[in-house]
């Protein structure tokens, strides 16, 4: 029996699922996880845990028997330079003595008659008419001379009020850094060793974006092992299950965060096909999956080894299929028909690491017509992120905890992501807009055609973070917002029966991936959507080179 497993390795949790056709019917069933407390999941845990025999863990944790390793205290920032200020010489504020004014007093000699004394009061009062003159004089210097020496000393006052203040700025400065080390020491006091608990290899070995420990473990090596353990437990579920060989029965599909076209996506196709084909070698060394976890991680280095010959043979010799994840959430929307012929529709995959898009319609045999599938390199992650840098003193185990409870908290990461969405999107409608201009030249169509093409059209998301409202926005023409669900997906002779409401939005690229593809992705230029939008429009048929009706606008 033919079997083609969709193998979605996520960031933070994987999903497996299997399509085959016992009876000339395909069945779809997603691969149940045995859980370390006995329970049943679909959902996988993305995480290597580093045991202190030095053994490793897939899938779960267990701090009892988990290592720890020692993190380096925060370094001592450096603090500003301290201004060069020089403060100016006080100067002497000493007031010079008031100048006072003495009463003359008449010279009356014992003896003299009324006229002598009279002649002298007149002496003493033309005297004292005199110094009164030179008084004043003297009193409106000494004042003069007092308010400059005032003056320069407020001057002074200012000079140094401005000094101060400037040094203040610098203290205010270098206390508050030093506040914050203090906050950061102490914090790191309490908690000096961390837990060996790797995650987010999947992101580091598939984007640039992600810097990774060179100390560590190399994040493909870790990638290699953990789709290994993904593939031995699918190995003994076949054989289980159907009595089958894994090696002769089962094809996988994965997908990963790329394009479709570019130098880029084709390097990622290549990472793809090369990591697991070394997990399929690595594969061989071992009967069941916990036998890998019996092994010190040393030994585990030395046994992973990347394939010497070619890889894109090897691949398709082990019927191993490398799809972009934007893709495979599209086969999973449209393989259901449940959207409308010839309209465009954008699909937002919204992943822990990456957020993939496809820009496509639907063409008269209700399949996709793809003309741009697209990733960029935030996702869940990057709001996680954001918000750890703002608030320091929180790990990330308590971010994703709050993220789940208390999502009002994270308001300005989930902003700072939908702004890198939204400049995403537009660079997508843009090209289409850009595309249909130049095509449009010499004919009896108008831009506004594809405006009235694009307006109120649906824009569907999936993926682990579209289940928060928040993080689904609208397109201004893309405003009809859709989240896949489990009457969306619409899955044919579904195994699982108990699956909870949200795990179908988190498992639709699984599904996708478990559809096989018999060909070649290609996608179809844009310079299709003008000849659509010409016929609809009553364009002259020779100024059409392709007359088929996607019904852009019959909706």
């Amino acid at each position: 029996m033919d079997i083609t497993l969709g193998l979605d390795f996520g960031t933070h949790q994987s999903k497996l699922c299997m399509s085959y056709m016992p009876n000339n019917e395909t069945i779809y069933e997603f691969v149940e996880f045995t859980m370390a407390n006995g329970s049943k999941n679909v959902l996988f845990p993305s995480l290597i845990q580093i045991n202190k025999d030095n053994t490793i863990r897939i899938g779960s944790v267990d701090y009892d028997t988990c290592a720890s390793k020692p993190i380096p205290p925060p370094e001592k920032p450096e603090l500003p330079p301290r201004p060069e200020i020089v403060f100016p010489e006080e100067p002497d504020s000493t007031l010079p003595p008031e100048p006072k004014r003495e009463e003359p007093k008449p010279q009356i000699e014992d003896g003299a008659d009324w006229q002598n004394a009279l002649k002298a009061i007149k002496n003493s009062m033309e005297s004292q008419k005199k110094d009164n003159g030179n008084f004043k004089q003297l009193h409106k210097a000494w004042v003069k001379k007092c308010q400059f020496i005032r003056e320069r000393h407020k001057e002074w006052e200012n000079k140094c009020r401005v000094l101060n203040y400037q040094l203040s700025l610098w203290q205010k400065k270098v206390d508050e850094i030093n506040a914050e080390y203090e906050e950061e020491y102490a914090y790191w006091q309490q908690h000096c060793t961390e837990p060996r608990i790797l995650r987010y290899f999947k992101q580091a070995a598939f984007t640039h974006t992600m810097q990774w420990d060179k100390d560590e473990i190399p994040a493909d090596t870790l990638s290699i092992w953990y789709l290994t353990y993904l593939l031995l437990i699918v190995k003994r579920y076949v054989k289980e299950r159907f009595n089958e060989v894994f090696e002769e029965s089962v094809s996988v599909q994965m997908g990963v965060p790329s394009g479709l076209d570019d130098g880029a996506s084709r390097w990622i196709k290549y990472r793809g096909q090369r990591i697991l084909v070394a997990a399929r070698h690595l594969m061989e060394l071992f009967g069941a999956p916990e036998e890998m976890c019996t092994l010190p991680y040393q030994d585990l280095i030395e046994m992973t080894k990347y394939s010497e010959g070619d890889v894109i043979n090897e691949a398709e010799e082990y019927g191993f299929v490398i799809i972009p994840e934007a893709y495979a959430g599209l086969q999973s929307l449209t393989y259901s028909r449940r959207l409308s012929r010839g309209n465009m529709h954008l699909l937002v995959d919204i992943g822990g690491g990456t957020t993939d898009i496809a820009f496509f319609t639907i063409d008269e045999s209700l399949m996709p017509s793809i003309h741009t599938v697209t990733s960029f390199h935030k996702g869940l992650n990057y709001v996680l992120e954001h918000y750890l840098r703002e608030h320091p003193g929180i790990s990330m185990g308590e971010a994703q905890a709050l993220l789940r409870t208390r999502i009002e908290k994270f308001s300005g990461s989930i902003a700072a992501y939908t702004t890198e969405l939204r400049k995403e999107l537009n660079t997508i409608i843009d090209h289409v807009v850009h595309v249909f201009n130049q095509e449009i030249v010499g004919t009896e169509l108008s831009a506004a055609r594809l405006v009235e093409a694009m307006m109120g059209r649906p824009i569907v998301y999936c993926g682990g973070g579209s289940v928060f409202p928040n993080m689904r926005i609208a397109h201004h023409y893309f405003s009809d917002r859709r989240l896949i669900n489990k009457d969306t997906l619409n899955i044919p002779n579904l195994q699982n029966r108990g699956l909870e409401p949200v795990h179908y939005t988190i498992l639709a690229t699984a599904y996708g991936l478990s559809i096989p593809v018999y060909e070649e992705i290609k996608t179809m230029d844009a310079r299709q959507l003008w000849k659509t939008i010409a016929n609809n429009a009553g364009v002259r048929p020779d100024l059409i080179c392709d007359k088929r009706d996607y019904g852009l606008i019959d909706d």
